[in-house]
């Protein structure tokens, strides 16, 4: 229903919010991820100009301080997605990858610096992203 109503909000032209971000989970936890997930996508996907419902438990009847920490980064994870990947001119590095050629190292090369310290990678507070 929150992607619906963005949706005639947008074709009205006129500004949006919807929930997302919430649950109907009773405390922190895996639930409660996966219900916030759930329902932040039709927020994002349909470019709501507000998502509420951040921190928020038990179908929005209480608050949850400890869940801003969890909440913050589904968000920054959503914002990165919503984003999408830039993949203009400057970004194609087939001439890099020519030069260098196979079993050379990448890391010597100062496009590959620039890349790896740009913002299009996410780097998770919360998840441990290395291999074991």
């Amino acid at each position: 229903m929150g992607a619906a109503v963005t949706n005639m909000s947008r074709f009205f032209d006129l500004p949006t919010s919807a929930a997302g971000l919430t649950a109907d989970a009773k405390q922190p936890g895996p639930e409660a991820v996966l219900e916030k997930l759930v329902t932040t996508f039709p927020a994002v996907s349909t470019e709501a100009d507000v998502i509420i419902g951040f921190v928020e438990m038990e179908s929005d009847q209480f608050l949850v301080p400890e869940q801003i920490v969890v909440d913050n980064e589904l968000a920054h994870y959503y914002e990165r997605t919503f984003i999408g990947v830039d993949s203009n001119a400057a970004k194609d590095l087939s001439a890099d990858i020519t030069q260098v050629g196979p079993g050379s190292s990448y890391l010597k090369s100062k496009s590959t610096r620039l890349t790896a310290r740009n913002s299009e990678f996410l780097y998770p507070e919360l998840a441990d992203r290395n291999t074991f």
